[in-house]
């Protein structure tokens, strides 16, 4: 009946149910699980979510799920050194399963050990080559390597597992951009700017392309309009400034790198005292 209360979006009548079971049978492993994952899931009552858990391990030290969700406990409260122990523990009671070890490899990303993450990353695409989440680190670690060809290779399969992970899709674009392949990168952040809502940094690059293919009127515009919608930032004022000086507009090029100046921007300060220009 417990199952069927949580089912039906019932937790309080499937808590009352799950308890009268395990006090009609206090070795009930499922039954304290059960009242673990409701108190976790759904009340965010660790303390009692931890107290069953226990409870169902008491009984069933074989219920990997429970040692799973005490780690994530742990895990969230930032408890680093626990957590790994719980989630060794499911580990060593399935090590059939995914999830744990790609919990692992995220705690070790928490205590700066990325090699040993990566291994543990690597370890679920062994179990499930289609890991959508382990695809994606492995693709992060190659793309801060600097290896943008391996790190593009595990970004599209997160790209052909999910073709709704829009967050993928920029970051495709900006590696294609690092290896001077502009037309893909082109294509990659056109679409996540289509589809995300915060997608300012795509809109740079793009810009940045612009200016690579000497569209510099195009390029300007494009700016203005990323400018339109968000505050100014330096990286977009030296981008304007470069973009007028190149078309021989002067004195927007000397404005962008005036207002520069006021905030201490050493190239505009350079430019403006090699053109005996005074910085005000």
């Amino acid at each position: 009946m417990g199952n069927i209360y949580l089912s039906q979006s019932e937790p309080k009548l499937a808590i009352e149910n799950y308890l009268q079971a395990v006090k009609v049978n206090p070795s009930f492993a499922d039954g304290y699980y059960q009242l673990g994952f409701i108190n976790y899931s759904i009340l965010n009552d660790h303390e009692s979510a931890v107290n069953y858990f226990k409870k169902s391990i008491n009984y069933d030290p074989l219920n990997y799920n429970a040692y799973i969700y005490l780690g994530d406990i742990e895990y969230n409260s930032k408890k680093y050194d626990q957590a790994l122990i719980y989630y060794q523990k499911a580990v060593k009671v399935n090590d059939k399963v995914a999830e744990p070890f790609y919990k692992l490899g995220l705690v070790y990303e928490e205590k700066q050990n990325e090699n040993t993450a990566f291994s543990y990353y690597m370890r679920v695409l062994e179990i499930n080559g289609k890991h959508e989440k382990a695809l994606f680190k492995i693709g992060k670690f190659y793309d801060e390597k600097g290896n943008k060809d391996l790190a593009i290779d595990y970004y599209r399969k997160v790209e052909k597992e999910n073709s709704e992970n829009t967050e993928v899709l920029f970051y495709i674009g900006a590696a294609y951009f690092k290896i001077d392949k502009f037309d893909h990168a082109k294509s990659y952040l056109q679409k996540y700017t289509k589809l995300a809502r915060n997608n300012r940094d795509a809109k740079i690059l793009l810009a940045r392309i612009l200016g690579i293919e000497g569209k510099i009127e195009e390029q300007i515009e494009f700016l203005q309009s990323i400018l339109d919608k968000g505050p100014i930032t330096d990286e977009i004022s030296l981008m304007l400034a470069h973009a007028y000086g190149k078309i021989n507009n002067k004195e927007k090029e000397i404005e962008y790198y005036s207002e520069l100046s006021k905030r201490g921007n050493n190239e505009a300060i350079s430019f403006l005292r090699n053109n005996n220009i005074s910085i005000s």
